[in-house]
């Protein structure tokens, strides 16, 4: 087994673990991801460190690439965590987090299975039962799936099929984006990506972003109708005379440098 190769690893593991003292961890929906792919880590990490790397387990192709593609996906993964702020995308970090923790439960799956069934001596600490309790662990470690729904949202907002209601609220209840003002904070992180990503030359990257504010401008849209519908006024007022903050009709109008209008 390539020695550089399981050093590498554990020092992608090793930092990631430690990012749980960092106070942005803490906050969602940052948690919930952080503490699926620790658990999976943690689960993994005694494995390298007291038993392959300690161990005389000849080189394998496939063990080989699954530790390779772990290192790479944790690597990836802190880096998410490291760059998040308040003010981040909850959408786009959740597309990027949710398969990243993917690859690494598959990777980790894959490292158990070549170790259980491999013809090779192993250690103790290596013993067919031991691996396959660290198996059933990393599949039953399970987290409500919004990737799916944000990625289905897109495709009906582009192919023009009218967006299920249900799916819109399980976003909103998700990513905690229950007020406007949260949902404005997002539109204006998305546009910030989308900016990056036209100076990186990055086209197909800038045509996803632009579907993501087509879909995060839609439920704003959905959002002022649901206050709207909250209201003892029978009159529809149109979303040009609410403020784009409470969702209020203005009454007392103040324009700021940018053009925008609020109460």
């Amino acid at each position: 087994m390539g020695m550089s190769l399981l050093k590498t690893l554990l020092s992608n593991i090793s930092p990631f673990l430690n990012l749980s003292s960092f106070k942005d961890t803490n906050s969602e929906p940052v948690q919930k991801y952080y503490q699926r792919a620790e658990e999976i880590l943690k689960l993994l990490k005694p494995i390298i460190l007291n038993a392959i790397v300690d161990s005389e387990i000849i080189s394998d192709e496939v063990l080989d690439k699954a530790f390779e593609e772990l290192g790479l996906s944790v690597e990836e993964l802190r880096e998410q965590f490291e760059s998040w702020q308040p003010l981040s995308s909850k959408v786009y970090f959740v597309l990027q987090v949710e398969a990243l923790i993917s690859r690494i439960q598959n990777s980790s799956l894959d490292i158990f299975q070549s170790l259980k069934s491999s013809d090779q001596h192993l250690p103790d600490e290596l013993s067919s039962a031991s691996l396959e309790h660290c198996l059933q662990k990393i599949k039953h470690v399970g987290y409500k799936q919004i990737s799916s729904l944000i990625r289905e949202a897109v495709r009906d907002q582009v192919d023009s099929v009218g967006l299920s209601s249900e799916i819109l609220m399980k976003i909103f209840e998700s990513l905690s984006l229950n007020s406007n003002q949260e949902i404005l904070v997002e539109a204006v992180a998305l546009e910030k990506l989308k900016e990056n990503a036209e100076q990186a030359e990055k086209t197909a990257e800038v045509v996803f972003i632009d579907q993501l504010i087509a879909l995060v401008s839609l439920m704003h849209h959905r959002l002022v109708l649901i206050k709207q519908s909250q209201t003892c006024s029978p009159v529809l007022i149109p979303a040009d005379f609410c403020c784009p903050l409470s969702l209020e009709l203005m009454t007392d109008l103040v324009i700021v440098a940018s053009g925008q209008t609020y109460e």
